[in-house]
């Protein structure tokens, strides 16, 4: 499973970073000062089209910027990572998948290595995601971006996961016992124990973060 945040998806950042940056208050302004239409560059923005090699190029030259530039994260100056959001693919045979959202958002670079993350290993997951968060209600706010680290697949008691089990992606929390883990939801009436760890269990990732975001 592919984690690491897409070229389409620094493109996007550095550009809404860029227009922001340079004194311009909406997308209208910018896109008539260089010569672009908004209602060609708005769709690409907000993640519904894809942010082509052609259009990057095109932009660089207009707004007199190093080739390249719009699709490389200089990590040594920038003062925030970007994490990719993911959306649930349901097309494929084998079952649910993640894959990206098209958009992404910052988070504090200081934040991320105090934590000792590998900020291309983390993921995040939008309010609008569309799996079961009732299964632990008393611990994840309903309305919270999720963030996940994938680069961590190791069973921690009471640290929550997503996994993939019988082709679902699920939440849950790790439980050590004396007789052996298991993954369990807050309501034990209503979903039944995972036996952990398992053949049958893939985990996708351990929760690190809840986040209250404005989506782009």
């Amino acid at each position: 499973m592919d984690i690491s945040i897409s070229t389409d998806q620094i493109r996007k950042s550095k550009l809404k970073k860029l227009i922001n940056e340079l004194g311009y208050s909406s997308l209208t302004q910018f896109a008539k000062a260089h010569g672009f239409f908004a209602s060609n560059l708005s769709p690409i923005l907000n993640g519904e089209k894809k942010f082509t090699d052609k259009l990057a190029r095109n932009l660089e030259e207009k707004l007199d910027l190093p080739p390249g530039y719009l699709s490389k994260i200089d990590a040594k100056n920038e003062k925030e990572y970007l994490i990719g959001f993911k959306m649930l693919d349901k097309s494929n045979k084998d079952g649910c998948s993640l894959i990206d959202d098209g958009t992404c958002f910052s988070i504090d670079k200081n934040t991320i290595d105090e934590d000792k993350f590998n900020p291309h290993c983390l993921f995040a997951l939008s309010d609008c995601f569309e799996i079961d968060k009732n299964a632990l209600s008393a611990s994840i706010e309903k309305k919270s971006v999720l963030v996940f680290n994938a680069g961590d697949n190791k069973l921690i008691d009471s640290k929550i996961y997503l996994i993939k089990f019988s082709n679902q992606l699920l939440l849950r929390r790790y439980i050590e016992s004396s007789t052996g883990g298991f993954l369990e939801a807050d309501n034990q009436l209503l979903y039944a124990k995972i036996s952990a760890p398992s053949n049958d269990i893939e985990i996708i990732g351990r929760l690190v973060y809840q986040l209250n975001l404005v989506r782009f």
